[in-house]
């Protein structure tokens, strides 16, 4: 885990003499990105900002906003315009691991739903996921949780809501957090002690 940790040495000689050396050592092997899928904002001289965090995402995204209490407390989400696919690209180096935070109409999304990771944002390779679900009386909140499989770095996540089974106004996205190491040499080590 990241964090300060005082690494201590003792010594004791067989007179019973103790010495001891305290050295403060701060861990960082985590990077963490958190996208909240803010809407843009308006800034008065500069017109819109965007607030997502993707680096790439296709055309057919509409911001959906309020109802707080159907949405466990989320403001701020996106749905698809239309019934075609529509994807949203995240980058984060040496990604590990993932969480979608959905809300959907049904507790299943398996297949109005497609998670894909990449070296290069070229090539996609479509991964699995755990979906947890807390129902709710009209939406039930979906997090959809993974760990990026050992093939080499993995440095991009898209996310696919596609129309096969849900129609647009019946899933949104609310949330998406990734997990990646500071250090690529890390992610061996990593692997091995799973």
């Amino acid at each position: 885990e990241d964090g300060a940790y005082d690494l201590i040495v003792r010594a004791i000689t067989s007179a019973g003499v103790v010495a001891e050396h305290r050295e403060r050592v701060v861990i960082h092997n985590w990077e963490t990105l958190e996208d909240a899928i803010l809407p843009p904002r308006q800034l008065s001289w500069f017109g819109e900002l965007e607030s997502l965090k993707t680096v790439d995402k296709s055309s057919g995204w509409v911001y959906a906003q309020g109802d707080r209490e159907l949405f466990f407390g989320d403001e701020d989400r996106i749905r698809r315009s239309g019934a075609e696919d529509e994807y949203l690209a995240w980058k984060l180096p040496n990604l590990y691991q993932f969480q979608v935070t959905l809300y959907a109409t049904v507790p299943g999304v398996d297949t109005s739903v497609v998670i894909q990771v990449s070296e290069d944002a070229e090539s996609w390779e479509e991964v699995a996921y755990e979906s947890k679900v807390t129902p709710g009386e009209e939406w039930h909140q979906l997090d959809l949780v993974g760990t990026v499989p050992k093939n080499g770095p993995v440095h991009y996540l898209r996310v696919v809501l596609t129309g096969d089974a849900l129609r647009e106004e019946e899933l949104q996205l609310g949330h998406v957090r990734l997990l990646g190491l500071v250090d690529e040499a890390n992610l061996d080590l990593l692997y091995e002690l799973e």
